[in-house]
């Protein structure tokens, strides 16, 4: 049986070292079902009330003392604006994958006639990325600048489906063929406990 002084410790790092994953609210691209990776569309009316909504159930659970990361892209930029009233870092690594040649298509307009193939970590998007590369950038910032951050603070990370899905692996120690298991909703927060 762990001792008690043990347990009180325990806890008082989990206070401690929160980390929130935040998915930004819909767009125009997400609404109508298309790629929208790099590109750079606002969020949409319906997005931005979505995270009004989030904010007002994320609220009791922030303090003054947070450290905010966001990707550097206009819909997770307007989500962090909305959500919390702190200064928060653009990352780039942050950012969805790009999607290349599919951006703003629907997945019938690719051209794709195996979808089985999306399946494939190493699949690369025509002149885009895969998402092997997506996850090597968002560990790079993971280990590098989030992480580090955890000392004592509450992490916020405004980010997307892909960038989100890629760092919960890393965290939970996990093969890339889960990735499409992990993906967040839009306009959700996810709390996640980093030891």
């Amino acid at each position: 049986m762990p001792k008690p002084l043990r347990i009180r410790r325990a806890v008082a790092m989990a206070e401690r070292s929160r980390l929130c994953l935040v998915r930004h609210g819909a767009t125009a691209f997400t609404e109508a079902g298309r790629y929208c990776g790099h590109s750079d569309p606002p969020l949409s009316g319906a997005g931005i009330e979505q995270i009004r909504t989030l904010r007002a159930r994320l609220a009791p659970r922030l303090n003054d003392n947070l450290a905010v990361f966001s990707s550097d892209l206009r819909r997770a930029i307007q989500t962090a604006t909305l959500l919390l009233a702190a200064p928060f870092r653009q990352l780039p690594s942050l950012r969805e994958i790009h999607f290349g040649d599919w951006e703003g298509k629907n997945f019938e307009d690719t051209g794709c006639t195996a979808p089985e193939t999306l399946l494939d970590p190493t699949f690369h998007f025509p002149n885009g990325e895969s998402q092997m590369q997506l996850q090597a950038r968002v560990a790079q910032a993971w280990h590098e600048t989030i992480a580090p951050a955890l000392a004592d603070r509450v992490v916020v990370v405004v980010a997307h489906a892909g960038s989100l899905a890629a760092l919960r692996l890393l965290l939970h120690q996990l093969p890339p063929r889960e990735f499409w298991n992990y993906l967040i909703p839009h306009a959700e927060a996810l709390w996640v406990r980093h030891e």
